[in-house]
Formats: C-alpha cells, sequence, structure tokens
C-alpha cells in the first residue's frame, strides 16, 4: 500500500466514524461500571540462574455503556518488589459505535494506548531498562444483513510509537 493510499483511508475512516458519531441519535439508556484491581504477581525466568521477581499491581477501569456505543478506559500501575524491580504505569480508552438503518450497519472503534516506565528494571550487572510505547487504532465497519446472514468490512489502521533505553 502507498502512502497516498494509507492516508486516503485513515481520512476516510475518521470521516466515517465522525459521521457516524456526530449524526447518531442520541442515547436513551446508559449504565456503568467501575472496578478497582490490585493484584500481585510472583515469576521466575525459565533459566536456574536467574533470580525471581515480584510485582504489585493497582488499576482503575470505568465503562460506559449507552445505546449503540460503548466507552471503556483503564490506568494500572506497577512496582517491583524488589528495588530492581522498577515501576511503570499504562492506559488504555476505547470508544465504540455502531448504527443500524435498515438492513445495514455502520460503525467504528477508535483506541489508544500506553506504557511507560517511572523508574527503570535493573537486569542484573547494573543494566537498566526503560520502555515507553504508545499506540491509535481506527478501525471502519460497514454490514449488511439479509435474511439471517450478516457480510462486513472491516478494516484496521494503527500508528504506533516506542522507545527503549538500556543503559550500563
Amino acid at each position: 500500500m502507498t502512502r497516498e493510499a494509507a492516508r486516503r483511508l485513515a481520512v476516510t475512516s475518521v470521516s466515517v466514524f465522525l459521521l457516524v458519531t456526530v449524526f447518531a441519535p442520541s442515547a436513551r439508556a446508559q449504565t456503568s461500571s467501575y472496578w478497582v484491581d490490585v493484584s500481585g504477581a510472583r515469576s521466575r525466568a525459565p533459566t536456574s540462574d536467574a533470580a525471581a521477581a515480584t510485582y504489585g499491581l493497582l488499576g482503575a477501569r470505568v465503562r460506559v455503556d449507552s445505546r449503540g456505543s460503548t466507552f471503556e478506559a483503564a490506568a494500572t500501575g506497577g512496582r517491583g518488589v524488589e528495588n530492581a524491580g522498577g515501576s511503570w504505569v499504562n492506559a488504555r480508552a476505547a470508544y465504540d459505535v455502531t448504527r443500524v438503518i435498515g438492513m445495514f450497519d455502520i460503525g467504528g472503534r477508535i483506541q489508544t494506548s500506553g506504557l511507560g516506565y517511572i523508574t527503570a528494571v535493573q537486569l542484573g550487572n547494573d543494566v537498566d531498562f526503560k520502555q515507553t510505547t504508545a499506540s491509535a487504532s481506527v478501525q471502519p465497519q460497514l454490514g449488511i444483513s439479509i435474511a439471517g446472514f450478516r457480510a462486513a468490512i472491516e478494516g484496521t489502521l494503527t500508528r504506533g510509537i516506542w522507545r527503549t533505553t538500556v543503559t550500563t
């Protein structure tokens, strides 16, 4: 796919998604849910000479469902119990919308996510590791239902960046 074709696909995807969202009728019913996530993990590398690592995780999630759309967001922070374990935070958000017009349905999903280390993980021999990642996706879809069967065209356009730092 050429750069120009990719640009046209992205513009078309975003345009369709915005049209569906802007001209959609307002929601009449809405539900929401909230979670607090607390967990821990202990892992051991497959080699016998590596030390086990223990981590704690704390996060929150929210989801709002409306007629024809859903919004969900979450954030989690983690920290190694050992001083060398490092700490990090990650977050994600997504918005889905679908509209049915006769036998056609049109919709899409936009989502983003990111991860960043706050303090480095020490890998051994005084080697520090840090990483930052971010991504965004647009997923338009168009479907038709006839006699109980549904055919759809769906696409995904994803862009992301990352940076890894290893220092001694």
